[in-house]
């Protein structure tokens, strides 16, 4: 048996995330899609300051997300980044040949790729921005206040937010497939 439990991981097949999610659903169902692609387009580091007339609930979800989590360790997240400047080419073309190809591979969480069409649409930039996300979260510095790690985790939360949002809206998704991009899909 694996370090985690069946039981564990389908409970965490349910469950997306909450903040994120709370944040995206005041932001559409009050009309406000365009500031949200808007805040997308900005490439932010940690320090910089969050637009001025952001929805309250988004403006929420920004400011508890910003602090890193009691469990995090700065030791292992030095490692890390230590590795990945070691190896960054290695750890590039594993996530590019291998990481990405099996998410893909992987039966339910697959439909959310399916459904969002972004991996069949616009292929490259798809993979770009997950490339982006790696070196943004894995550089030398990214969770001091001149890196670009709290905002990239925060945009892509958000992002998948939106995909859950919208999944669900279209009455296409199943149940049975769990909550679309869970914890479990994330980990």
């Amino acid at each position: 048996m694996g370090k985690y439990s069946d039981n564990f991981l389908a409970e965490k097949r349910l469950k997306g995330d909450l903040l994120a999610d709370e944040a995206i659903t005041s932001l559409f169902t009050n009309a406000n899609a365009a500031s949200f692609s808007e805040l997308l387009k900005n490439d932010w580091k940690n320090n910089d300051p969050l637009p001025k007339q952001l929805p309250k609930k988004l403006n929420t979800f920004f400011q508890k997300t910003q602090i890193l989590p009691a469990w995090a360790d700065n030791k292992k997240m030095k490692k890390a980044t230590k590795f990945f400047a070691n190896y960054s080419g290695d750890v590039m073309g594993l996530l590019g040949s291998l990481a990405l190809p099996y998410c893909y591979a992987a039966a339910d969480g697959a439909k959310v790729l399916y459904f969002s069409e972004r991996i069949k649409k616009d292929t490259t930039k798809r993979l770009a921005e997950t490339g982006q996300f790696v070196i943004d979260v894995l550089s030398p510095d990214a969770f001091e206040p001149e890196g670009k790690a709290i905002r990239s985790i925060q945009k892509v939360r958000l992002i998948h937010a939106a995909i859950r949002y919208h999944i669900l809206k279209s009455g296409k998704w199943n149940k049975a497939w769990g909550y679309p991009i869970n914890q479990e899909d994330m980990a």
